[in-house]
């Protein structure tokens, strides 16, 4: 089941593009009369940034359903490439949760306001959960195939391209020569097997998440298979 309304997608569509964008404002210092082209080539940022072009997209697709078919309605733009982002922005906010931020509060005190900051919470936790929300309440359920979660595993993978040809072209990101975001990718103190090896564990984490949804997404299915079960069983002992 799904909400069939364009109207309040739109609206909430909108809500979820001003808080994303909000976020990437903040993250990037364009409020601060500057952009930080450091942050690009993080993956929580550019994460965001695809959500955000996404949700633009989106709600400027929902407007013309509304202008061309009225309020009422289903209304979905690239489903497939929706679910993507879903698994991508997952994985931000699960990393970010679960180790980064424990890791932040325990190295210095200090950085707990950043940590529960405004910018923080948005581009960690408003985007991902509004994102998946737009898919649980607006969108029609029973579509994903079985093989899909790994078509997903497209987006981590250009990341990873993307990460290792920079440090091949670009500048070092730091005074310390690193040439890597993120130490497990760093070819220059694992070495490549240690690297792949790391790689590995992270695609089977994408896929995993991948799958939960794919879990989600037949929960309506096995609804109706314990409802249709129990109204035979009600039958019988009639």
């Amino acid at each position: 089941m799904y909400i069939k309304n364009r109207g309040l997608a739109l609206v909430f569509r909108l809500a979820a593009l001003s808080g994303c964008g909000y976020g990437m404002a903040a993250m990037s210092n364009i409020f601060g009369g500057g952009f930080q082209t450091g942050m690009l080539i993080y993956y929580t940022n550019l994460s965001n940034i695809a959500v955000f072009a996404y949700l633009l997209a989106s709600a400027a697709h929902t407007a013309c359903g509304i202008a061309r078919h009225g309020v009422y309605g289903q209304s979905t733009l690239l489903p497939g490439l929706k679910r993507a982002l879903i698994m991508m922005i997952t994985v931000t906010m699960l990393v970010y949760h679960f180790v980064l931020a424990p890791l932040l509060f325990t190295m210095d005190v200090s950085l707990n306001y950043a940590v529960h900051g405004l910018t923080d919470i948005l581009v960690h936790y408003f985007t991902p959960l509004m994102l998946i929300a737009d898919w649980l309440l607006f969108d029609e359920k029973e579509r994903v195939r079985w093989f899909e979660p790994l078509q997903w595993l497209i987006l981590p993978f250009a990341y990873l391209v993307f990460i290792m040809i920079r440090a091949e072209v670009g500048a070092p990101l730091n005074s310390a020569g690193l040439r890597y975001p993120y130490f497990f990718l760093d070819l220059d103190i694992y070495g490549p097997f240690s690297v792949m090896g790391h790689v590995t564990l992270c695609m089977l984490a994408f896929s995993a998440v991948g799958y939960v949804f794919f879990a989600l997404d037949k929960l309506p299915r096995g609804f109706a298979r314990i409802y249709s079960f129990s109204a035979q069983t009600r039958d019988i002992d009639v």
